[in-house]
Formats: C-alpha cells, sequence, structure tokens
C-alpha cells in the first residue's frame, strides 16, 4: 500500500487536471466580478454605475435587491451579508456587482463603479475591540483544580502577555465559482471545502429547495481552511447571477482581491500567570485569550474552542483556568486555517515553557519532560490521556538534541556576530471535529462488469491526497488494482449532508465509510466466486483470497470481472452506500468547558537548529529533525510530504510572514509585499522520521489524521531563533512573531515591540 501512486499525479504533471476555471465554457456563458468596498466601517450613500454600463461587454449589476431569499450566510451565527444593505463592516467587502460577457471587461466594468459613503469610526484592533467589548458569544471557560492553591505552591511566579500573528492562506486557486442553471434549478461548481454549507446556504439565497441546488467539486488548488467558509460568499454573488440572467456564470477572484477580500488566520493574544517548583514542574497556570473574529462571527468560535483545547500542549497541568473571547472588529472576517486555531494555543505553552526554563537557567528539553502528560492523566477539559507517546518520542530525539546542542556551544564560543540557537516543539494533537456532529462520512462504492470501481466519498480533494488514500484502501479490501478505481466529484447528489473536508479527518471519516461498503462488496463477491469455483472446479473453496484483479482459491483463480458480470445477472447487488461516524466521543461542551471532543491523539516531537545574523536579523534554518508518530503508515510518500510543508508552512507563520494593513485596508497583497517561504527557506538538513505505533485508538487501517499536527513543528524554527538572541545578548528577549530581520533587530535592541 505504501508504494501507491497519486492517482492524479499524471494529470497534474501534464495540465490535464481540471479545476473549475478549466470546464469547459457554455455558449453565452457570463462573468461576474464583485465590488469592493474602499472603507472600513461606514453607511453606503450612494452606488453609481454609470460609468461601468458603458463598457462594451456589460450585461447587468447586483446588489442586495437582487437578491430572490435571504441576504445572509452567516453559519455560526447570523447576519452576514452577501452584499450589505446599508452599512460596510471591513475594507474589501462585496459591496455590490457588475456581470460582463468576458472577465476582463467585469474587472474593469467593476473598477468603474463608484460607492459614496459615510464614512465611520472603525475598530481595527484587539485592543480598542477589548476595550468596547465587543466579542462573539459565547465566552469560553476551562477550570481544572484549584490555580489559587497550586500558586500559593510555587516557588516561582511569571506573568505576562504573547500573541500570535495573522496568516493569509495564499492558496494556489483564488476564490473561483461556475453555476450553470438548469430546467428547475442550479448546479455549482465552487472552489470549496464546503459542498453542503454552499449547498444549503444557496438554497436559501436563491429561495429555493435545497434539492434544487447541485454542488459538484472535483478538486480545489489548495485550501488550508480558506476554501471552508470563505468560497460561501463568491458562489453566493456567482449565483445570484446566475438566476438574475438565467445564463451560465463564472466568478474568479484576481490575487490582490483574493487576499484583500478574505479572511485569515486569526490574530490571538494570552495573557498568563504561571506558577512553578524549583524543579520546573509546572504547579498553576492561568489564562485570559483574546482573538480578533473580524467582522463578521465566520468560524471564529470553533476555532477560538480549538485554541483552548490546546493551551496546555503536551503538558499535565495540576491547576488550570482559562477564559477566551472572539472580539468584533473592522477587519475581514478571521476564519479556519490549517490547525484550526490549535497552533496558537500550542505556541503559549511552549512560551511559557521557555521561559520557565530561562528563569530555572535549566535545559528546556528537561523542563518539558518534567511536565510531560503520561498515560491515566486527565487534561483540563476532562477527557482521560490515553495511548500518549510523548515520552518515547522524548526519548528517540533526546540523542540528536544533546549532539547538536555541543555544536551549537562551540559555535557560539567561536563566534561574535553569528549565533545558533535550539528550538523544540512537541505536540499532542487531538483529532476529531469538537462539535461532534460532525464527525460523519459517506462512501458510495460501485462495480462494473469490466471489474472497473466508482467511488463517491465526502472527502474534497486540495493537494491532501484523500482520493489517493481511499481509492488505496478499496482496492487494498477488493484486490482491484488501483489503475481500474476512479474516484469521482464530490456531488451533494450522490452523497449528501457533508461535513467539511477538514480537521484532518478526512480519511478517517470517509476512508471508513469506504472500508465498510468495500469489505460488504468484497463478501458478496466471495460468496458468488464460492459458487463458479464449485461449478467449474468441483471444488469447495474455503478460503478465497481477492487480489490481483482475482479471485484466487489455492492453485485456481477467477477474474473479478467476471465475478461481477455474474453477480449482476443473478440480480445481486454491485453497488453499497456506507455510512461512518466516529466512536467514543462527547464533543466539547462550551457551557461547562468540558468533553471527550477527540477519538485520539496525535504526538511527535520536532527540533530545529538555527544561524541568526545579530547584524542584519537575517536566520538559515540549518537542521530539522521531526520524529512524527503514527498508528500505522498508510502511505509513506504522502505523510511525509504532509509532513515537511506543514512544517515549511509553520514556520512561515511564526517567522516571515506578516500582514500589514492601513486604516483597514490589507497591504500584503502579492508575493512581493507578503512573503511566504521559497524553496531556499527549507532546512539544509531535514530529517523526518514516522514512528508506527500501531496505536489501538487510530483509525482506518491502523493509521492517524496527518494533515493539521505537523504544522505545530514549525514553531521550533521560533524558539531556535529567539534563543540565538538570547545566546547573543545574555538575557531574555521579548522577541514575539513574526520573527521577520526588524523583529529581530528590535529583539536585539531591547526595543519594545
Amino acid at each position: 500500500m505504501n508504494s501507491t501512486k497519486h492517482i492524479d499525479g499524471k494529470l497534474h504533471a501534464t495540465g490535464k487536471a481540471r479545476f473549475v476555471r478549466d470546464i469547459p465554457k457554455q455558449e453565452g456563458m457570463l462573468y461576474v466580478y464583485p465590488v469592493l468596498s474602499s472603507i472600513a466601517k461606514g453607511e453606503i450613500i450612494e452606488i453609481d454605475f454609470s460609468d461601468a454600463i458603458n463598457i462594451e461587454n456589460f450585461v447587468a449589476t447586483l446588489t442586495y435587491k437582487d437578491i430572490p431569499g435571504q441576504n445572509d450566510i452567516g453559519v455560526m451565527e447570523k447576519g452576514e451579508p452577501v452584499f450589505p444593505e446599508k452599512m460596510i463592516e471591513y475594507y474589501g467587502q462585496p459591496v455590490c456587482a457588475v456581470i460582463c460577457r468576458d472577465y476582463y471587461s467585469a474587472i474593469v466594468c467593476a473598477k468603474r463603479v463608484k460607492v459614496k459613503y459615510k464614512e465611520e469610526k472603525a475598530i481595527l484592533n484587539l485592543k480598542e475591540a477589548i476595550k468596547h467589548n465587543t466579542f462573539f458569544k459565547p465566552e469560553l471557560m476551562i477550570k481544572k483544580g484549584n490555580v489559587i492553591k497550586g500558586f500559593k505552591n510555587s516557588d516561582h511566579i511569571i506573568e505576562g502577555e504573547v500573541h500570535t500573528p495573522i496568516q493569509e492562506h495564499f492558496y494556489m486557486e483564488p476564490q473561483t465559482c461556475r453555476v450553470i442553471p438548469d430546467e428547475n434549478g442550479f448546479t455549482v461548481f465552487p472552489a470549496s471545502q464546503s459542498p453542503t454549507e454552499i449547498q444549503e446556504i444557496l438554497a436559501a439565497v436563491l429561495n429555493m429547495p435545497i434539492n434544487l441546488v447541485t454542488v459538484d467539486i472535483k478538486r480545489v488548488g489548495g485550501g488550508f481552511g480558506g476554501k471552508e467558509h470563505s468560497p460561501t460568499l463568491f458562489a453566493a454573488i456567482c449565483a445570484i447571477a446566475s438566476h438574475k440572467t438565467k445564463k451560465s456564470v463564472e466568478l474568479r477572484l484576481l490575487r490582490e482581491d483574493d487576499i484583500m477580500a478574505t479572511g485569515k488566520r486569526h490574530f490571538i493574544k494570552a495573557t498568563y500567570r504561571c506558577g512553578f517548583t524549583k524543579d520546573g514542574k509546572i504547579k498553576a497556570l492561568e489564562y485570559n485569550i483574546s482573538a480578533n473574529g473580524g467582522a463578521y462571527a465566520d468560524l471564529s468560535i470553533p476555532v477560538l474552542e480549538r485554541c483552548v483545547l490546546n493551551a496546555e500542549n503536551c503538558y499535565n497541568i495540576e491547576n488550570f483556568k482559562l477564559k477566551a473571547k472572539a472580539y468584533k472588529t473592522n477587519l475581514h472576517p478571521f476564519t479556519a486555517f490549517r490547525g484550526f486555531g490549535g497552533p496558537q494555543g500550542t505556541f503559549f505553552a511552549e512560551y511559557i515553557v521557555e521561559r520557565i526554563a530561562k528563569k530555572l537557567k535549566k535545559d528546556p528539553f528537561e523542563v518539558r519532560l518534567v511536565n510531560l502528560y503520561k498515560n491515566g492523566d486527565t487534561t483540563p477539559y476532562g477527557q482521560k490521556i490515553e495511548e500518549c507517546y510523548l515520552e518515547h518520542v522524548f526519548n528517540k530525539i533526546k540523542p540528536t538534541y544533546l549532539k547538536w546542542k555541543k555544536e551549537v556551544e562551540n559555535f557560539n564560543k567561536k563566534n561574535k556576530y553569528k549565533k545558533q540557537g535550539i528550538g523544540i516543539s512537541p505536540i499532542k494533537f487531538g483529532i476529531s471535529f469538537t462539535t461532534k456532529g460532525l464527525n460523519r462520512g459517506y462512501a458510495l462504492v460501485i462495480l462494473y462488469p469490466d471489474g472497473t470501481v466508482s467511488v463517491s466519498h465526502g472527502g474534497v480533494e486540495m493537494g491532501q491526497e484523500v482520493s489517493t488514500r481511499v481509492a488505496s484502501i478499496v482496492s487494498l479490501i477488493l484486490g482491484i488494482e488501483i489503475e481500474k478505481i476512479h474516484i469521482e466529484s464530490v456531488n451533494t447528489k450522490r452523497i449528501a449532508n457533508l461535513p467539511p473536508t477538514a480537521a484532518s479527518t478526512a480519511v478517517d471519516l470517509n476512508g471508513n465509510a469506504a472500508l465498510k461498503a468495500s469489505s460488504i462488496l468484497a463478501k458478496r463477491l466471495k460468496r458468488i466466486a464460492k459458487m463458479i469455483f464449485k461449478e467449474r472446479f468441483s471444488i469447495d473453496a474455503a478460503t478465497i483470497e481477492l487480489k490481483n484483479n482475482k479471485a484466487i482459491a489455492g492453485n485456481y483463480s477467477i477474474e473479478i470481472k467476471e465475478i461481477i458480470n455474474r453477480g449482476i445477472w443473478d440480480r445481486e447487488k454491485m453497488a453499497e452506500y456506507q455510512f461512518y461516524k466516529t466512536p467514543h466521543i462527547t464533543g466539547f461542551n462550551k457551557e461547562t468547558g468540558t468533553g471527550k471532543p477527540f477519538y485520539y491523539y496525535v504526538h511527535g516531537i520536532a527540533i530545529s537548529l538555527v544561524e541568526t545574523d545579530m547584524l542584519t536579523g537575517g536566520f538559515r534554518i540549518l537542521k530539522t529533525k521531526i520524529i512524527h508518530e503514527l498508528g500505522r503508515s498508510l502511505n509513506r510518500e504522502i505523510e511525509e510530504g504532509q509532513i515537511s510543508g506543514a512544517f515549511i508552512q509553520g514556520a512561515g507563520w511564526l517567522t516571515m510572514e506578516e500582514m500589514v494593513y492601513s486604516k483597514g485596508k490589507p497591504l500584503s497583497t502579492s508575493p512581493s509585499t507578503y512573503k511566504i517561504p521559497t524553496i531556499a527557506d527549507i532546512p539544509e538538513e531535514f530529517d523526518i522520521e514516522i514512528f508506527e505505533s500501531h496505536s489501538k485508538k487510530a483509525s482506518v487501517f491502523g493509521t492517524k489524521g496527518i494533515g493539521e499536527p505537523p504544522f505545530l513543528y514549525g514553531h521550533s524554527v521560533f524558539f531556535a531563533i529567539k534563543n540565538s538572541i538570547e545566546e547573543f545578548t545574555g538575557k531574555e528577549c521579548n522577541l514575539m512573531p513574526p520573527a521577520t530581520p526588524e523583529n529581530i533587530l528590535k529583539a536585539i535592541e531591547g526595543e519594545k515591540e
């Protein structure tokens, strides 16, 4: 199974893989483009289309008055309009739209629309939002033990404030959608991770039954969470345009407008107070966490929920207290991003542990060991830790850490203005949607007379290889070569009522459903094969193996396609639809701050060795070693790809990716103004070791979710930079991410961030 190739690899390599814009154009197809607001907050006084309608290919305009149903795309909280009727809430908010006969005319036409505003004072940062107490409900709270008692039993107490930065998704395919009307309803082709959300919201926006809206998604050109809720707005605009014109319509944002108008990773701040012993054991930890939620609720509350569930990371803390709020501001709505709040919560915990080590002048590796979870411990939210591999991965990486530590000490003795540092990032990342009802998967497996297989399931393919892995599962169970298996698009008429493809659950949920469907079909094929073996070879086949497109019994074999044909003519069912729900979880109760939200945890550790130039603020990642725990490897190449990609994306978030705003306007809207990691930023020595734990709590075929947990390994690069600065200055520095050269130099000079 580990040698299974990327099933769409040749299509991608040859450019034949189809994305939304590659769907053949229908005759008379039109293009819609939104007009984005040029203020962060204010009242719309007038919209002047007079210059726009003179464009040669102009067709029509769109405002909120053209919406036949509800003007609301809010999911977690209502009140998020497609087009605002009166009030602008963020810079880049779609105010209206124009429809033209060609794409570039639509862009030019949109730029010619003049909107007159009565501008109002905007809340543009978290500090102002906290001052005005404008937050999305509910407030989250978690409590374990007695922090007052814990602080009394502490030898030392530290307190402070730490924050994590905004991050742009920078997916390859900007927000795109195609809507095609039919005799009763519409077929929608969005670049989205949430087909059911789009189906249900568009039905409400268009004022029609849900069953008349079909959503079809073959693949998405990257998402990272940015295609979870954000596409719903642009799919709605496209659908309204199609409804008005009765024509096929496409919407495709320019990169600059995409970054301007869409959500990002949340800026989250934590104030903390931590008590610990002289040995480094944490006795009490108290948090007050605040997130910038942006103009609308979007997914801020579930993101904040994941943040607080990760705020202790790998550490068993006897006395723990936390309060958290997501605040409304006049920036774009902040949204899902790989890790979904987990990276922020984990960073807070690791930042505090690093401070404890500095305070006690102890090795941060050893301070972490003192506090690690063990089997049988309980999290602050009440979930019992089972199958904990933290000590194991720490012990596996320790020899490498000690070796690097000596190298760093020797280098730093010999060099004055270049210093090296090592950063450590362990992870304990829970897998499941924290909302219990979302943990469901579906699969439809169909066998055809020529021995080929069609598989439909609920996981959207966006580069994480859910298609390859589900096909591998079906192939192994049915004994049919993967070349004969075709993964269909996600279509809401074949597979309905889907959760979003998110939370590292796509293979767990949909792979298990495919496993169930394939197992039923395999049992049926073996029963039919036994009859054929009896008739043809006069043998009573007690054991039949499905392998290499054949049913094999001892020295005899039959082609599986023959068995399928026999089954069809014997009126046997050659298709199976199956459903899977994650067992043994209760979700997270926001009112009590308790629950069992995760089916299992993924464990691992990363160490990074970084060299920082104290004169320029530049740095190089010299070495990174990762030990990542999986129950069992399902596809080693895919897993290593996910680990390396997530690590680099995580390192980029904390070190170089910086969103800059002016009066609420995003200025970092292109590769020239927003720096993402390149091949030059990959560690010069990069060692990824996958540890197969054979966990009994793992999912399909013993594997574990792989998409999000490795993102947290990028923390190690930030802490390596911070430690190198502290080696140079001889004291604790106040470096906060992102660790850009400018921020590094400020930290060296001791300036306030």
